[in-house]
């Protein structure tokens, strides 16, 4: 740390060899400069929250504008992100706080890094701001007031000033305040509380000196205050955030007020704010809060990336094709609101595709929690073989079942849900093998088609067609004078000819010892062999669709 005298102090400032920052400019400048070190790359899905956290808080409150006196609170549900977001700004603050940008000065041995500038008298206060635009707000605490008179005998140039960096684990600049009993949390936790050792030493309750500036407010000055699950305390703990969000000012035993920089985030579940925003009693504080819903993450390419960020890499390996994709795509249907009229195939196709679905109001503040999801992951791990995704959604569907926070119509929906993404996946590996089975059997393929517009009567045999439908499928048929008939068929027709060919095909290796080597075969040509977990699986599928051994 470095030291120097506040008179010494000011002149680096009035010829702007330092800038000082109040604690909503220093977040926001963090926050920018955290962004440019790639600091946020992590919280993965959550690119929007970013944005709208500097749009509609940072910004404005770096400017000084009203939203820097609130309270700014995260709502969300469990396991969106809420308390990761708020880990990583206190990280990037703190780190931001060791750059010659970022620095913080506070008075020497101040308990509660009070900005050295609030000792300034008002004809100073007024010359900084005409000479560099400097607009200093706040007063000494009767603490430091105190100091000033009576060890530096009123002379606020000799008071001595240091460069201090943030710290969680020092209470620097940093403070994190927990709900705790019901019955027992106290004011202390939040401001401290009287000295009583000291009473007799200075002779009563109300010299400043006799008082523990211990509370997460005096820790957190200059700084960010983090408020966790705020919303579960008792009434009288909020209460000092009235006159701390709206005039950055609180009030101790025996006191006058106290002036406060800090930067105030909460956050809360949803339950919690529903509760508490209908409760009469809380008007007021609600009005002096900014709420920003953090919502699960909607986009299946976002919750791939995040899971497989959640995975160590050496775990990688464990997962079969399309396993940790087909989950999360369960993950995300499930947060969608409940709809008769939904289309789950088409959604699934529509997010597989790279799109979004549209977003209404209240989508993605429900459904499977990313921390179930983490848990089945960590279940999976253990495995010794391939992890595939009849096997995680299995395990999906066991614990959505265990869960007991989850009620039973919405266990029946996340069962719907697995069992639709499940049959996707399977319609999609049987038409993979398929496509490689179609492919070695083009010229067979082409000999059914000719064989079938010859002899329309074999139409109906193999697949039941009318006769208003074979006499169309002659028509197309008379209008094509190419040799290669099956390209230029329509895909109705193109379908029922890939379905007999398949037939013909699987007919040929009847025993299960030739289909097995067969599909064996086969899979060994999708994606390298990776789709090779899937054997058994596969052959129960062929057996199922094409009824070859029953």
């Amino acid at each position: 740390m470095s030291e120097l005298t506040l008179d010494q102090y000011f002149a680096l400032i009035k010829n702007r060899t330092l800038k000082p920052l109040s604690a909503h400019e220093r977040l926001y400048r963090a926050f920018i400069w955290g962004q440019e070190k790639g600091m946020f790359a992590h919280l993965i899905g959550m690119e929007h929250i970013l944005k709208e956290f500097e749009q509609r808080f940072l910004f404005p409150a770096a400017k000084d504008y009203d939203t820097q006196k609130r309270l700014w609170l995260f709502v969300g549900p469990p396991g969106s992100g809420k308390s990761t977001f708020v880990q990583t700004l206190k990280h990037v603050l703190i780190e931001f706080s060791k750059t010659d940008e970022g620095s913080v000065y506070r008075l020497k041995g101040c308990p509660m890094q009070e900005n050295p500038l609030w000792a300034l008298p008002e004809n100073e206060r007024t010359i900084i701001k005409e000479e560099i635009g400097l607009t200093i707000n706040g007063t000494l605490s009767p603490y430091n007031q105190q100091r000033l008179e009576q060890d530096y005998q009123n002379d606020w140039r000799q008071l001595l000033v240091e460069r201090f960096e943030l710290s969680e684990q020092e209470r620097l600049g940093i403070g994190t305040f927990m709900p705790g009993d019901w019955y027992t949390q106290d004011l202390s936790d939040l401001l401290g509380d009287i000295d009583y050792a000291k009473v007799t030493q200075y002779g009563t309750s109300s010299d400043p000196r006799a008082y523990r500036y211990d509370g997460e407010v005096q820790a957190a000055n200059q700084g960010l205050l983090e408020l966790h699950e705020v919303l579960k305390c008792r009434h009288d703990l909020l209460y000092p955030f009235l006159t701390l969000a709206e005039q950055s000012i609180y009030k101790v035993s025996r006191q006058a007020m106290i002036f406060s920089d800090l930067v105030m985030i909460g956050h809360s579940t949803l339950s919690d704010w529903q509760s508490f925003s209908e409760d009469e009693r809380n008007h007021s504080l609600l009005k002096r809060m900014s709420v920003l819903f953090v919502p699960y993450n909607l986009n299946l390419q976002q919750e791939v990336a995040h899971y497989k960020h959640y995975v160590h890499q050496e775990d990688q390996d464990k997962f079969a094709p399309k396993a940790i994709e087909c989950i999360a795509l369960t993950a995300i249907l499930s947060r969608f609101q409940y709809s008769e009229n939904r289309r789950i195939y088409q959604e699934i196709v529509t997010m597989k595709s790279g799109k979004d679905l549209p977003f209404q109001k209240g989508d993605g503040l429900d459904g499977l929690d990313t921390r179930l999801i983490y848990r089945i992951l960590d279940r999976c791990i253990s495995m010794n073989s391939k992890i595939t995704v009849q096997e995680l959604l299995e395990e999906l569907r066991l614990q959505v079942e265990d869960d007991l926070t989850i009620t039973k119509a919405s266990k029946a929906w996340y069962h719907h849900l697995i069992t639709c993404v499940l049959k996707h996946f399977e319609t999609e590996l049987i038409y993979r093998i398929e496509t490689e089975i179609i492919n070695d059997y083009q010229e067979e393929l082409n000999e059914i088609v000719e064989k079938a517009s010859q002899s329309p009567e074999l139409l109906k045999q193999w697949f039941g067609l009318s006769n208003d439908v074979i006499a169309s499928f002659q028509s197309q048929r008379n209008l094509i004078h190419e040799q290669n008939l099956f390209v230029h068929l329509d895909s109705e027709y193109q379908k029922l000819f890939q379905q007999k060919l398949m037939q013909n095909v699987l007919q040929k290796l009847n025993g299960e010892s030739k289909l097995r080597k067969a599909l064996a075969k086969y899979l060994e040509t999708i994606e390298d062999g990776r789709y090779t977990p899937y054997f058994s699986e596969l052959i129960k599928l062929v057996n199922e669709r094409y009824i070859i051994h029953r």
